[in-house]
Parts: C-alpha cells; sequence; structure tokens
C-alpha cells in the first residue's frame, strides 16, 4: 500500500521513512480540521481535534527543530516543535 502524498515525504514520513500510514491519514485530519476558525468550533469539534493532536504526539516519528520567534519588537521566545507533525513540544 502506497503512502499518500508521497511527493511531499517530509510533511508525512520521518527522515528515516518509517512514519505510519495511520499517522499519516491523522496529520490530513488534523491539517483539515486546522482550518476551521477556532471561533467557529463546537465543543465537540475542538475535542477531536485536540485528541487528533494528542494521538499525533503520541504515535509521530518526530523531527524536533528549535526555532526563535518574535513576540513583540523587543521580545523574542525559543520554540521546539516537529517538522512533521507541527506540535510544539
Amino acid at each position: 500500500m502506497s503512502t499518500p502524498y508521497n511527493e511531499d515525504k517530509n510533511i508525512i514520513m520521518s527522515e528515516d521513512g518509517t512514519q505510519t500510514y495511520e499517522a499519516a491519514i491523522m496529520l490530513s485530519v488534523k491539517r483539515q480540521m486546522e482550518m476551521m476558525p477556532i471561533t467557529m468550533q463546537t465543543p465537540e469539534y475542538f475535542d477531536i481535534l485536540k485528541r487528533v493532536t494528542k494521538y499525533l504526539h503520541k504515535n509521530c516519528k518526530h523531527n524536533i527543530i528549535t526555532d526563535l520567534i518574535d513576540i513583540d519588537p523587543d521580545r523574542s521566545k525559543v520554540i521546539s516543535y516537529c517538522t512533521i507533525c507541527g506540535n510544539t513540544l
């Protein structure tokens, strides 16, 4: 069985290629669900999105990077996140 979106393996696969098909589907679900503005999400919708995010946190073969984000013109903050699933850690 081939993995969806093979043309962009960095999105759904870890560098060693071991990302599972199930995790790839869950990542697709998360991205689709995140398109809904937060102000329009029902509590049930938010709960499902939260559970998908939790699943990915547990099952993604994370590729963690550290980055610096600007909080305001004078301050920055260091964050760590997965380049595959996008979860912050």
